[in-house]
């Protein structure tokens, strides 16, 4: 139910650039990060390759942040379809060096720790 949930919200804005992060080594987080990836995939984003080599760590929730300019509104509606279907989901400033290879204006969704 989640799933279709956030399809049908993501869709409001197809071809939109984003990819996916999740923890170093963290088999749990590289399968969320799967998915939800492929959610954005069904839901007609541009979606990069998925980023593993996060360093940080935030538990309970996705992060959010970006490697370009004027992605506000994509921020706005990740956070909101996420947040609809009871999942945290907000910007937190990620530590310098933390994660590596990011690609150039990307709205970054990083997975963490359950």
């Amino acid at each position: 139910e989640q799933r279709k949930s956030l399809i049908v919200k993501l869709s409001l804005a197809k071809a939109r650039p984003v990819a996916l992060a999740n923890r170093i080594m963290d088999g749990e987080s590289a399968d969320f990060a799967d998915e939800i990836s492929s959610i954005f995939k069904e839901a007609g984003w541009d979606v990069g390759p998925t980023n593993r080599t996060f360093l940080g760590d935030f538990r309970g929730f996705l992060n959010l942040f970006v490697t370009g300019d004027n992605l506000e509104k994509e921020i706005s509606l990740i956070t909101s379809a996420f947040q609809s279907v009871d999942i945290d989901c907000h910007p937190e400033k990620i530590k310098e060096k933390s994660i590596t290879d990011l690609l150039p204006n990307r709205v970054y969704v990083v997975v963490g720790r359950k």
